[in-house]
């Protein structure tokens, strides 16, 4: 059986990452940039980026059709460490 590290590893490979300095960038040069929080409740209640948008990991896959109906739109997760939203990336991108 994997281990949560290993389907880290995995989703590294797959799934590029953003650094927070690339992420000021994108968000000052366009207002079309889709900020996802996918931080549990509680921890996004205790602060979070003005722009994001709260979907926790959990509910992603569930939210993100009524939340961004415009496929087209660059999306860019984020949580405490990274590995939620590296691994919530890896299961948009298999949603298409």
């Amino acid at each position: 059986m994997k281990t949560p590290m290993d389907l880290i590893a995995e989703a590294k490979q797959d799934i590029p990452e953003v650094s927070v300095d690339e992420l000021k960038e994108k968000l000052d040069r366009s207002d079309k940039l889709v900020l996802i929080d996918v931080r549990d409740g509680e921890e996004f209640s205790q602060g979070c980026i003005p722009s994001a948008i709260h979907m926790s990991r959990g509910t992603l896959e569930f939210q993100i059709g009524n939340k961004v109906p415009n496929h087209d739109q660059e999306i860019v997760l984020y949580c405490a460490a990274g590995f939620r939203s590296l691994l919530a990336a890896q299961s948009l991108e298999k949603m298409g």
